[in-house]
């Protein structure tokens, strides 16, 4: 193991989760605006793992130990759906990976606004209100 993977390593243990949320969806996020315009397997490999990403926080929406709001949960299971079937349609040349990307950055705001709230100590936001929660929020 190198020492930058090392350290890589030693980062995402001490994140928060909220953080680390923040931290892979952003790299996917660049990753696929680095192969925007193009079609091959690296792009297709790039777009499983953003739908990947977004069936794990699908998921965990599901956990009965998660603490968002039922509207919230919901909101992101139905972007889960949506990132899937967009992506079927990029992977196919019907559509551009720019509205994966938009969703993808709007979510990373929502997660370091949250980040920025909790670290303040700010009071919880009203239920529903949009990007105010870091989407695992059973840890």
């Amino acid at each position: 193991m190198s020492g930058y993977s090392a350290y890589q390593k030693s980062q995402r243990v001490t994140m928060e989760p909220i953080q680390v949320e923040a931290d892979v969806l952003g790299r996917i996020t660049r990753e696929i605006e680095s192969l925007r315009g193009e079609q091959g397997p690296d792009l297709i490999k790039c777009l499983y793992r953003n739908v990947q990403l977004w069936n794990a926080f699908a998921a965990d929406c599901l956990s009965p130990d998660n603490k968002l709001t039922d509207q919230l949960k919901a909101s992101i299971v139905s972007l889960s759906i949506w990132v899937e079937k967009h992506t079927h349609l990029v992977s196919k040349g019907k559509a551009s990976p720019d509205a994966l990307i938009d969703v993808n950055r709007s979510v990373i705001a929502g997660l370091f606004q949250a980040q920025k709230a909790q670290s303040r100590g700010s009071p919880p936001p009203p239920p529903g209100a949009p990007h105010e929660h870091h989407i695992s929020s059973s840890a």
